[in-house]
């Protein structure tokens, strides 16, 4: 009863409830006026249904002309339903444009709940940013929807958006706080990206954010770009999916350059998004499960002009236990314990699993896809 009490006091809050409640009342009280002033045998407001109607089409200034007052009381009655229905119709137009005017500003601002589905969170704000929006495009089989988390100015972010041909919305906030990552409507999103915080130099905001994404949706999968080694236990007790740790690469790329010559050229093709070889990952067509690699490989190979690698296979609730640290500083405890504040297990829900350049008699799995280069 008391919930009830306070949604009706909500909803009472609002102004355009209190216009349409002026609105039904001066409708009414129009009707059954109208009809006690007007209504005798032979008048058409001989029913209270029909001086409704007649209310109605006056207040919204429709006029139809096929009933009118006819005596004096009557028609100075009419004047004031006119004037005040005039003015009641209009407060409520715009009452309801302002509604979207202001909802359309704040999606502008970035301060609007996101009401997308299905969606990718990119949390943070870095150098790759762009590079990161078109790599997703690049590898996606259709459109694909985008929200920003980020501290970024509205200005900033609603001009880096123009460049890209897809749906792509902002939430500006600090996206390790659970109210922003809500805002940015979390529980329906179907993945995040972390990115590094250059600024902060440390991996302590990407922990805490991982912990708040997999507290309000386990099912999100979570990528983490990472500074310091040191934070790789703490982001799999979080239950990120996947971490990157950028420095490998850049480390391997630069020795590559001097004692493998042309391994980094490659490199550089397959990962650029707009290079004609670029790596994909695609499903691997049924007629092939269950037959060997080789086979598929000279398929691929022979009708689609396509170099199969290898093949991966996701797989389901991949217990962590074994991956943990024994270690019981403050922030393996504080983790430990938001998780089982939220009712999560250690566990990762997906994980994949990846065969580079098999055996040629290796069997295709039913649940496993192909690694190709074009």
């Amino acid at each position: 009863m008391n919930n009830l009490i306070e949604k009706i006091k909500d909803l009472w809050a609002r102004p355009i409830s209190k216009v349409i409640f002026a609105l039904i009342a001066v409708w009414t009280i129009g009707g059954i006026g109208i009809y006690f002033l007007e209504g005798h045998p032979q008048s058409d407001f001989n029913s209270i249904l029909n001086s409704l109607w007649w209310t109605i089409v006056t207040m919204t200034t429709v006029g139809y002309g096929d009933m009118s007052p006819t005596g004096i009381p009557g028609r100075i009655f009419a004047i004031i339903i006119m004037m005040s229905g005039i003015g009641l119709i209009a407060l409520v137009t715009g009452t309801i444009s302002s509604i979207f005017v202001a909802k359309k500003i704040r999606e502008g601002k970035g301060l609007e709940k996101i009401s997308l589905e299905d969606h990718i969170l990119i949390c943070g704000w870095n150098r790759k940013m762009e590079h990161i929006i078109n790599s997703l495009i690049n590898l996606s089989e259709h459109k694909i929807d985008l929200v920003l988390v980020n501290e970024e100015a509205s200005d900033k972010l609603n001009s880096f958006i123009q460049k890209f041909d897809i749906n792509i919305k902002f939430v500006i906030g600090d996206y390790s706080e659970e109210s922003i990552l809500k805002k940015a409507n979390v529980s329906k999103a179907n993945a995040a990206i972390i990115l590094m915080d250059y600024k902060q130099g440390n991996d302590q905001k990407a922990i805490i954010t991982t912990l708040g994404i997999k507290h309000l949706s386990s099912d999100c999968k979570t990528i983490v770009y990472a500074n310091d080694k040191d934070s790789l236990r703490y982001l799999k007790r979080a239950n990120a999916d996947a971490i990157i740790f950028d420095d490998d690469f850049e480390t391997f790329m630069a020795a590559a350059h001097i004692l493998a010559p042309g391994i980094p050229e490659v490199i550089n093709r397959i990962l650029d998004y707009n290079s004609p070889n670029s790596l994909r990952s695609i499903d691997i067509p049924k007629p092939y499960i269950g037959k060997s690699f080789n086979d598929l490989f000279n398929y691929l190979r022979n009708n689609k002009k396509l170099i199969c690698i290898g093949v991966y296979e996701i797989h389901h609730k991949m217990g962590v236990n074994e991956i943990l640290s024994s270690d019981t500083s403050a922030l393996d405890l504080f983790i430990e314990n938001k998780l089982k504040q939220a009712g999560h297990q250690l566990v990762n829900n997906d994980k994949t699993g990846v065969v580079i350049n098999p055996e040629d008699d290796y069997i295709i799995k039913p649940n496993e896809g192909a690694l190709v280069i074009e």
